[in-house]
């Protein structure tokens, strides 16, 4: 009597035994050997710069009505905070880079260094010393010496290692200064009446709020905070 042979098994592909959790696990175990993990932020490199007068203030009048009166609250525009810190979040370090002078004090002694920090502060921007810098001049400046002396700063922290991806201003003396220490023009934005001049990007209107909103969700995080 002849065997009886029977046709063989069909055997089904791997995935399909497998449930959706177990392959959303099998791919992150994948990317975990793939080398594409984020550096500590103890080594951040990248930072993003920002002028402070007129920029994350409303005007350059707000922190002269502060010098003579230390109980006035420079006002703020909106959404400033919350962009710095959607930056900060991501690993950057945050530059605030001004033309106040360190030898300027407000009527009841506070020096300029102190009132900056304070309202900077109050008012929610990232602060503190291992990703925030303060840049104030030695002396009241005009505006040739204005650019110099920001690019200067500029340059200081590149030849350090750091990166400059995005810039903050609201003045032609910003865009010179950025353009003077190679940060790139695409990368500019200028809120105010020079918004989108010699080639910078416009912020519209008189706040950061769209803008956050609009720019944020497009800045990938530059490191992982442990």
């Amino acid at each position: 009597m002849s065997p009886i042979i029977h046709p063989p098994r069909e055997l089904k592909p791997l995935s399909r035994k497998l449930s959706p959790l177990w392959l959303v696990l099998a791919a992150w175990l994948a990317g975990c050997g793939s080398g594409t993990s984020l550096p500590d932020c103890d080594s951040v490199r990248q930072v993003v710069v920002t002028d402070i007068d007129e920029t994350l203030t409303t005007s350059d009048a707000e922190f002269v009505q502060q010098l003579v009166d230390p109980e006035h609250d420079p006002a703020m525009r909106a959404g400033g905070p919350e962009l710095m810190q959607g930056y900060a979040e991501r690993g950057f370090v945050i530059h605030y880079l001004t033309a106040r002078s360190k030898t300027l004090e407000l009527t009841d002694g506070t020096t300029c260094e102190q009132a900056t920090i304070g309202w900077l502060e109050q008012h929610g921007f990232p602060w503190n010393q291992d990703q925030t810098w303060l840049d104030l001049a030695d002396a009241v400046l005009g505006s040739d010496d204005t650019v110099t002396y920001k690019s200067a700063a500029i340059e200081t922290r590149k030849s350090e290692g750091y990166s400059y991806e995005y810039a903050y201003g609201n003045a032609t003396t910003d865009i010179d200064a950025y353009e003077a220490a190679g940060i790139d023009k695409t990368e500019t934005f200028i809120i105010g009446t020079h918004a989108g001049e010699q080639g910078t990007r416009a912020i519209d209107g008189e706040d950061f709020v769209q803008h956050a909103a609009e720019q944020l969700p497009q800045v990938p995080a530059v490191c992982a905070f442990h």
